[in-house]
């Protein structure tokens, strides 16, 4: 049972647990005990059967009485069998607590149980998920971290890898080559080119044409004798001689009249037009070539997908325009064999024609439409080349880190823990089928307990134990069918229990409470009992505090049995009543620790909120009131409250000077008498005495006073075993 203290602002802790059967708590009123009990019912009641002492008022009824409550009368025959199925209760219980050993942590840590083999399972199961998420997230980090693999590094996570494994996929060298390439492109936008559409044949012809032609000249010169070789010797001679020089050949003298005339034989219309043709055709092939030289395939502006299309391309086109070139420089040779013999008829050239460009031109146009296209879309390739970069690196890292038969591993632990939970869920299934027989014996007893129903035994229990305590006696009475309590004197005389002092009135108060614990119910319980007692004893029971601790000691034995399913849980501000009733379980015949089998809790105020601390050995409990003056004083120091310490310091003291006889304790330390004598101050003035002393400071002066009385020792002992806990 964990209690919250998210909804109050009382305690500096967030919960409080009560998981034992037996629970103490001590602390000082104003501490909040009785929010402890408020919060206890408020949580609780409604999947627990809750049962609070708070003192009178809390068991009377609206009425102003004691309600009358059904027990079971003495029946010597029904007691024999109850006494029967307490036994056999107890005998189930105790093979259940044998059970519960095998579905509950071992006390001996070096042996095993089917508990410590399902935790082993467990921790072995989840020791290797942790492992395996593990590489997960650090192989999603380390593939975030290149950005060549993703765009964005925040958004690839653990489970970004994890889903990748499933379509991850080894890549080639080659593949991975073209995917870098493709991911650290720029735009490419391969350019259209004008391919030369040129028909080679009809420039054959048109050269033949002027090979075949000859010049037939209008002027006879018979030293000529239309022969081509003398013709073309006397042109030659005719751009390298001026009238009146000799002739280098013959060196006869060239008169003006022989050059007018070769000039006019060499000048004929015929010759000039078929030199312009020559000339033309020439210059009309110089086009064609630079043309053709000038054609360029740049294979670069291509995408790796294409690079190796177009660089064939390339290679293809350089080869035909070298064909091409070849076929047009030899038309040039023929024409210029020509122009040097204008006057003879050559022979027509037959040269096998070149292949053209529309083949490359259109296996170029097609990629390029490739090509451009595969620009357009650019972006979205380059996203598909990043995650098949990324998939293979998932592959490499999971084929490297040997994910399979880690994930084997995994199958192999999940099985070996559904094992032993199967084991351990089998044990507790054969306590349950245990409970299930108690609950059948107590319903056993409850059917049993009914055949002796009797209002009047409660009274008779109580006064019975008040016989010689008190003046006055309970009786059962009746009104209209209601039946009630009420007191009775030595008299006779009756009245209403609301009539008796405190004290009587929380006696009887305390005695029905308990009476009512064991009342006959209509049906079983259905839920396990809380049975809490929110400070049961206050100043006006003194006299009866033996008997109270006593009934107290008589629960807290039923709760301790192990076929009892009762929860206990004790409040209280008075250290000589938590020490007598807590003393029995601390001294336990069965040898166990009690502060591990019980819980023991102690509340300590600071300031506006108190601290909650687990008492978990001797060392640190209590044995005495003047030991839990010194627990307070330490626990105020610790907690750097000078102004809170001299209370305590004061009592501590006071209770040293009546044991040992120290009137004069303060006979060399008057400073430290009226600083710690806080009953004759009001605030001011203790505000005043204080004048900026440390919690050390203070507790330099109350060393001094003990050792100025030669008990030193006496404060060093106490100061360090309460500083231990």
């Amino acid at each position: 049972m964990k209690l919250n203290f998210n909804k109050t602002n009382v305690f500096s802790s967030n919960e409080i647990v009560f998981d034992k059967k037996v629970n103490f708590v001590f602390g000082k009123n104003g501490t909040g005990k009785s929010t402890i009990t408020y919060l206890v019912k408020e949580q609780f009641e409604n999947n627990l059967d809750i049962h609070t002492f708070q003192g009178f008022d809390s068991i009377i009824g609206e009425d102003n009485r004691l309600n009358a409550v059904i027990l079971g009368e003495e029946n010597t025959s029904i007691n024999q069998q109850i006494t029967a199925k307490e036994y056999e209760k107890e005998t189930i219980s105790l093979e259940i607590e044998k059970m519960s050993k095998e579905i509950n942590e071992p006390e001996d840590k070096s042996k095993e149980n089917t508990y410590s083999k399902l935790e082993k399972s467990k921790k072995e199961k989840v020791d290797k998920e942790r492992t395996i998420e593990t590489f997960y997230t650090n192989s999603a980090t380390m593939i975030s971290k290149n950005s060549q693999l993703v765009e964005n590094a925040r958004t690839y996570r653990k489970n970004s890898f994890k889903k990748e494994i499933g379509i991850s996929k080894f890549l080639e060298k080659d593949e991975l080559e073209k995917n870098r390439k493709i991911l650290g492109s720029n735009k490419k936008t391969a350019k259209a080119i004008s391919f030369p559409a040129i028909n080679f044949s009809k420039y054959q012809e048109s050269v033949n044409e002027i090979l075949l032609a000859k010049v037939e000249s209008k002027i006879v010169l018979r030293e000529l004798d239309n022969n081509s070789k003398k013709t073309n010797f006397a042109q030659s001679g005719m751009h390298i001689h001026k009238p009146g020089e000799e002739c280098s050949f013959c060196g006869n003298l060239i008169t003006s009249e022989r050059m007018d005339l070769l000039k006019r034989y060499f000048s004929a219309d015929e010759v000039e037009l078929l030199k312009k043709r020559i000339s033309n055709g020439r210059d009309k092939i110089d086009v064609l070539k630079k043309s053709l030289l000038s054609m360029t395939i740049k294979s670069e502006d291509f995408y790796p997908d294409f690079f190796e299309k177009a660089e064939s391309i390339r290679e293809d086109a350089k080869s035909l325009v070298e064909s091409q070139v070849s076929f047009l420089d030899d038309l040039v040779i023929a024409l210029n064999e020509k122009d040097k013999n204008l006057f003879k008829e050559d022979e027509a050239l037959s040269l096998a024609i070149p292949k053209t460009f529309d083949d490359i031109a259109s296996e170029y146009n097609s990629l390029i439409k490739l090509n451009n296209e595969f620009a357009d879309n650019l972006e979205l390739k380059q996203k598909e080349a990043m995650q098949a970069l990324r998939l293979h690196e998932v592959n490499r890292i999971v084929d490297e880190y040997k994910l399979d038969s880690e994930l084997v591993r995994l199958e192999e632990l999940i099985k070996k823990q559904e094992e032993a939970q199967n084991d351990f869920d089998d044990e507790v299934s054969k306590i349950k089928i245990e409970k299930k027989k108690i609950d059948s014996i107590n319903d056993d007893i409850t059917r049993l307990k009914k055949k002796t129903k009797n209002t009047e035994k409660l009274a008779n229990n109580i006064n019975d134990r008040l016989r010689y305590l008190v003046s006055f006696e309970l009786v059962r009475k009746k009104v209209e069918n209601q039946e009630f309590y009420e007191i009775q004197d030595p008299y006779g005389e009756t009245r209403p229990i609301t009539e008796l002092s405190t004290g009587e009135k929380n006696i009887i108060a305390f005695l029905y409470f308990i009476e009512k614990l064991e009342e006959v119910p209509d049906t079983p319980r259905d839920a396990d009992r809380v049975i809490i007692f929110d400070d049961p004893m206050t100043s006006n029971d003194d006299t009866m505090q033996y008997l109270i601790i006593d009934e107290l000691q008589k629960i807290i034995k039923k709760c301790d049995k192990k076929s009892n399913s009762d929860k206990f849980i004790l409040l209280t501000h008075n250290i000589f009543f938590y020490l007598n009733c807590s003393f029995d379980i601390k001294n336990r015949r069965d040898g166990k620790n009690a502060f591990e089998e019980n819980n023991f809790y102690k509340l300590q105020r600071c300031n506006t909120q108190t601290k909650i601390s687990k008492i978990e050995n001797k060392q640190q409990d209590f044995k005495t009131n003047y030991e839990a003056l010194w627990h307070e004083l330490v626990f105020l120091y610790t907690e750097d409250k000078p102004e809170m310490m001299l209370n305590p310091i004061r009592r501590i003291i006071e209770t040293f000077i009546i044991f040992n006889g120290k009137e004069d304790f303060y006979k060399d330390n008057k400073d430290a008498k009226n600083l710690f004598n806080t009953n004759s101050h009001y605030f001011p003035d203790l505000e005043a005495d204080l004048n900026g002393k440390s919690p050390e400071d203070i507790k330099t002066m109350m060393k001094k006073c003990f050792k100025d009385n030669g008990a030193e020792n006496h404060f060093t002992k106490h100061w360090k075993n309460t500083s231990k806990t």
